[in-house]
């Protein structure tokens, strides 16, 4: 998705979770999130048997998610505002 090692964001692992929903999770620095770019091939490579791929930047003290969601096999290119994602990412960060 055009980002590299340095996007991520160690102090949250990547990971999977859903909510019936599943889909697999980058967590990465807040101005990663602008530069994700849809990339079908590298999300359908890393996301077998899940809906997509969610890169998140999330800042605890505040609360706040920003993310963008990809998920080709079904059709979505990139979604900004996926309401199944922001659920999968609440369970993703309860277990963190």
């Amino acid at each position: 998705v055009g980002l590299t090692g340095s996007d991520v964001d160690a102090a949250v692992p990547a990971g999977v979770a859903g909510a019936g929903v599943p889909y697999a999770f980058l967590v990465v620095h807040p101005d990663a999130v602008a530069r994700a770019v849809p990339d079908p091939a590298a999300v359908r490579a890393h996301t077998d048997g899940l809906v997509g791929l969610v890169v998140v930047a999330y800042d605890a003290p505040a609360g706040a998610a920003h993310m963008l969601m990809f998920a080709p096999d079904v059709g979505v290119a990139e979604d900004p505002a996926t309401g199944s994602a922001a659920v999968a990412l609440a369970v993703l960060l309860v277990d963190r």
